[in-house]
């Protein structure tokens, strides 16, 4: 039997900025075999080889919005996960069901993952009626779903941004200081409720 082989972090991590480093999409990390038991660790397993908790504050791992190869990959590699939803009932439906598929994993790999929180995205300052409803619904889905966990919603949101200029790469988001001011404010939100919860692990 062929043995799976994990690259070396210098292999495929990019230095972007001083204190930025990134993985440009290297599915070699999951997809150099065949058995998928294998593939579905390799993610964690680049990670543990290579120290990388060590060395970086924190890893953020994206996935795409679907329920896959590679989302089960970054859930068992992560102590977290964080969702980005837009307020629409095909975003709702998808995040209602990446709990389940959570669950599933904690049970079937023995792997706590931690619910960090769901963004909204794409926000209006001005809702309609429908979209608030949509919204509350969303955040009772641990009652009309009977989950045990706790959710967080992050108060922080990203707001869709209308104001375009054109460009030779095409469309430009001309409204930086709202994007901006948005992205900062989600980072401070998530590294406060990073320390809340890790207070809370060491405690128990």
């Amino acid at each position: 039997m062929q043995q799976a082989m994990t690259p070396k972090k210098d292999e495929v991590i990019t230095k972007i900025s001083k204190n930025m480093d990134m993985i440009l999409g290297d599915l070699d990390i999951i997809f150099d075999t065949g058995d998928v038991q294998i593939r579905v660790g390799k993610v964690k397993k680049f990670i543990e080889e290579n120290n990388l908790k060590d060395e970086y504050d924190y890893i953020l791992i994206d996935s795409p919005p679907t329920i896959s190869l590679f989302t089960d990959a970054a859930l068992l590699a992560s102590d977290y996960y964080l969702v980005p939803v837009k307020i629409d009932q095909y975003s709702i439906l998808g995040a209602t069901s990446l709990i389940s598929v959570v669950k599933n994993l904690e049970y079937n790999f023995t792997h706590k993952i931690n619910q960090l929180g769901f963004i909204y995205t794409n926000t209006d300052e001005n809702m309609t009626d429908k979209t608030r409803r949509i919204k509350d619904e969303f955040e009772n889905i641990k009652e009309n779903h009977h989950i045990d966990d706790d959710l967080y919603f992050f108060s922080s949101q990203f707001s869709y941004v209308r104001d375009l200029m054109v460009g030779v790469r095409g469309n430009i988001a001309s409204n930086y200081t709202k994007s901006r001011n948005d992205i900062n404010a989600i980072c401070h939100e998530l590294i406060e409720r990073l320390d809340v919860l890790e207070r809370s692990d060491e405690s128990e």
